[in-house]
Order: structure tokens, then sequence, then C-alpha cells
């Protein structure tokens, strides 16, 4: 089986309250915006130039769980470390076969004042509470464990 590499980025408020997920159509679930890194990114710029183009909304990377991102920032040969590094069963859909995800985390900071700028994603802010209440078939158990560990 094929195995991608991808990023994951979790959107939350400076509060640490909500987070945005975007409904996935191909996978039918509510979920945080990821995907394939593109061979000139790395992984961290993927997830900050994924969470502009899937949400349309500012955002900066949480320097208080990734320490070292600001200090990296000076430095190009540094990149932050993602939270945490996931697999991920993607299921077959057309032409494509199923094939696993290695997913790296990154929390992206957004403020909750800016309009989710994208309809055709059904993009949606979501408290912890929201999150932990939706069926295991509406989203992956990754996103429930991620906004346990990270949201209030």
């Amino acid at each position: 089986m094929n195995i991608d590499f991808a990023t994951c980025a979790l959107v939350i408020n400076a509060s640490r309250t909500k987070t945005a997920l975007i409904f996935h159509n191909k996978l039918q679930k509510r979920m945080q915006p990821w995907g394939h890194i593109e061979p000139w990114e790395f992984p961290h710029e993927w997830a900050l130039r994924e969470v502009k183009e899937e949400l349309g909304i500012d955002w900066k990377m949480d320097i208080e769980i990734h320490k070292y991102a600001e200090a990296m920032s000076k430095n190009p040969w540094f990149v932050p470390n993602p939270v945490a590094i996931c697999r991920s069963l993607i299921p077959a859909h057309k032409n494509i076969a199923e094939h696993e995800h290695c997913d790296m985390w990154y929390i992206i900071l957004a403020d909750d004042s800016q309009d989710l700028g994208w309809e055709e994603n059904q993009s949606k802010r979501m408290t912890k509470q929201e999150v932990m209440d939706l069926a295991d078939t509406e989203t992956f158990q990754s996103v429930k464990q991620m906004v346990t560990h990270y949201l209030i």
C-alpha cells in the first residue's frame, strides 16, 4: 500500500475554545484543513498556505506550542516540528486506490472575528463539545484526539 506524506492544520482561536473545520466532500467527514505536501514545500509552509486556501483566513503558527517556530523563521534551515504525526487510512475514490497518509499536524492560530471564506467546503467553527458530539462516521478519531488535547 502506498504511503503519502500530508500535513494537517488544527486551526484554533487564541482562547483555545474553538476550531475551524471544513467538510470534506469526497470523504463525507468534517475535518481539519489537510492535504498532500507539494514537492517544493516544507510541511509547515503547506499548513500555512492551505489554511488560507481552504478557510480564506489569516493565521500564524502557535509559537507557544511550536516553541522554536519564531526562532526558526530567522534561520531557513530549521523546520518547525509538528505536534503529532499520525497514520490515516484513506479509502479508494474514483481512480485513486486506498492508501495511507503520514499526517504531520501543526497548530495554527486564527482570529475568531474573521469570516470563514469558503461556502463550498462548509467551513464551520466548532467548540470542543460540538466536535466530540460528532458521530465516528462524521469525523476522524485523530480530529477528536487533537481537539481534546488542544481545546479547553
